[in-house]
């Protein structure tokens, strides 16, 4: 349930509710509100978010957003092998660049904004009962959110001053087997006009589990066979995998445009997961399994169809982190039985597409103790 849509600069001490009749879209402006949490409703207390930087951002630097077991940091990865933390926001759960130096964010209950340049940090209250994921709009203007009971998951859309309900799924259980993600998606295209809503399966009767909203919640595309979106860095452009069975990872990767029927962008793929786009937009990574089921990563040109492998080594969940470099999580053999051949170990490769030289990015493990570092990356601002 959806209380505001305000963030209201409230710093230092825990923002409430504002009027739920009078929403606003995120704002940066300093302010101190407060008012009496949802009749019924009471929020059970959680800390403040808190933020620190340590230097102001360097101007066409690009940056990362991690997920740490604390909350957000950002990363100057300029030198992608070297990369700097300079900020820490403390106590959220997600977030996104909507500027090379704003960051909107969630916790609990609640929405923020933080100014890499000012340090301020403003927060106010979004729901009533906390969500389980939210996807901001490239600008901060818009969110989706899923909220989870025991009958299911819900997906909402926030646009425009108005909670949508789009699409509810009944819980499903059962043993995944290895991990062949994403499995689950919620993202906006790059425009900000359209939500792309995924999740691995779908139960009988329901919507599809791949589907593209746009903000009046209009369907623009939806497929059960698609899975493993990704938006084009500009426009309304979704890449995505045309698997040949349900819950599959062999098929095509093709790309569709809103009112236009998709169009092949790959040969035949024997596996297909965890993909990744170019700054340009021109390079598709991903990772395919080898004959002996150990992950490797691959590049695909969008616009040729060819396609080629990256790197010998075993990773998995490649990223770009600027044009020509591309991180993925390290993979060593393993007896995983369900899990798979092999596991991540902590390390990041960085693979350099210009030169064809893989080299270990060692700075990694004094920023963050994860086993799968480029997993918790959430968001990478270009510069």
């Amino acid at each position: 349930m959806l209380v505001a849509l305000a963030i209201a600069g409230c710093s230092g001490q825990q923002a409430t509710s504002p009027s739920p009749s009078h929403p606003s879209l995120i704002s940066d402006s300093p302010s101190q509100s407060s008012s009496p949490s949802p009749s019924g409703s009471p929020v059970a207390t959680v800390p403040d978010p808190k933020f620190t930087c340590t230097k102001l951002p360097v101007p066409r630097d690009p940056l990362v957003l991690m997920r740490g077991t604390s909350g957000l940091y950002v990363l100057d990865v300029a030198d992608p092998l070297h990369p700097v933390q300079t900020c820490l926001l403390l106590n959220t759960s997600g977030g996104r660049f909507i500027s090379a130096t704003k960051i909107a964010f969630w916790y609990s209950t609640f929405v923020g904004l933080a100014d890499l340049e000012t340090g301020n940090l403003n927060w106010s209250r979004a729901w009533v009962d906390p969500p389980i994921g939210v996807a901001f709009s490239p600008d901060g203007s818009s969110w989706a959110y899923r909220q989870a009971d025991a009958s299911g998951v819900s997906t909402h859309l926030v646009a425009g001053g108005n909670d949508q309900l789009l699409v509810t799924r009944r819980a499903i259980g059962g043993n995944l087997g290895p991990v062949t993600g994403p499995v689950d998606e919620l993202a906006f295209s790059a425009s900000g006009q359209y939500l792309l809503t995924y999740t691995l399966f779908a139960s009988a009767g329901e919507q599809p589990n791949f589907v593209v909203f746009a903000m009046d919640g209009s369907t623009m595309f939806k497929s059960a066979t698609a899975k493993m979106g990704t938006w084009d860095r500009a426009g309304n452009r979704l890449y995505f995998l045309a698997a040949t069975t349900v819950g599959g990872v062999v098929g095509t990767v093709k790309s569709v445009d809103p009112g236009a029927q998709p169009v092949v962008r790959s040969p035949k793929l024997s596996s297909y997961f965890w993909p990744n786009l170019s700054p340009d937009g021109r390079t598709l990574v991903f990772n395919t399994y080898n004959a002996q089921r150990f992950p490797h990563p691959w590049r695909l040109d969008t616009s040729s169809r060819a396609k080629a492998q990256l790197s010998t080594a075993t990773s998995t969940q490649s990223v770009f982190i600027g044009p020509d470099v591309v991180w993925s999580n390290e993979g060593i053999p393993c007896a995983c039985g369900a899990a798979g051949t092999s596991a991540t170990d902590g390390r990041v490769i960085a693979h350099n597409l210009r030169t064809g030289i893989n080299s270990v990015v060692l700075e990694i493990a004094s920023i963050t103790p994860s086993k799968s570092p480029t997993e918790d990356i959430v968001d990478v601002w270009f510069g």
